[in-house]
């Protein structure tokens, strides 16, 4: 994998990306400010904040005194190019769904 198929900052080899959970850490920080990073958010079923980072943001994350528990690693790859519809498929999907409300009368 070269270097243009990483995220900005990655140091990890082969460029992984980290599913992390953020807590507030011993200074009891708050999350808001997690937000602020940009990070890619992952919905978490238990409410916590869960998000996907690089190991370089895994390192700020720490020193700006949150705890960080990783739950998983992933490496960075290609999107799969079966997964992109295109604009066609993609109007086909929305009128059907639309259809489907119009049927059960919401649209």
């Amino acid at each position: 994998m070269d270097d243009a198929t990483k995220p900005p900052g990655d140091s990890t080899p082969g460029g992984m990306r980290l599913e992390v959970t953020v807590h507030p850490g011993a200074e009891q920080r708050s999350l808001d400010r997690v937000y602020d990073l940009d990070l890619d958010r992952i919905p978490d079923p238990k409410g916590e904040l869960r998000v996907l980072v690089t190991e370089e943001q895994l390192k700020e994350l720490v020193a700006r005194g949150y705890e960080v528990r990783q739950l998983k690693s992933y490496p960075v790859q290609p999107l799969d190019k079966s997964l992109i519809m295109d604009d066609e498929t993609a109007v086909g999907a929305v009128e059907r769904q639309l259809e489907k409300l119009r049927q059960k009368g919401g649209a």
